[in-house]
């Protein structure tokens, strides 16, 4: 079962794309809002860890709902988001307090 990463509405088990001769890949479109289900899965995974490391949601849903992913890989990523999200904080407050 699929999720929209834009929305989170649930779309079944629909295809997230199709796939035509030549390679070529068309999205399938979400009922509610209309924009592509997946985008991430014509994405590099480059651009998709960095919008990770940007905090961007659409990028985590598509790796907890649409992704084929070991489940191993999942109490790294919560790390690495903690250690992130800690970081961003962090740099924040120093530059907050160096303000005043």
């Amino acid at each position: 079962m699929y999720s929209c990463t834009e929305c989170s509405a649930v779309v079944g088990d629909r295809h997230l794309h199709r796939e035509f001769p030549g390679g070529v890949i068309k999205l399938t479109r979400c009922e509610s809002c209309g924009l592509a289900v997946d985008k991430y899965i014509e994405y590099d995974p480059v651009v998709l860890l960095q919008d990770i490391l940007l905090l961007k949601v659409p990028a985590y849903r598509h790796l907890l709902y649409n992704a084929k992913i070991h489940s191993s890989v999942y109490p790294k990523l919560a790390l690495m988001t903690l250690l992130c999200n800690a970081y961003i904080s962090t740099k924040c407050t120093d530059s907050f307090s160096l303000a005043l």
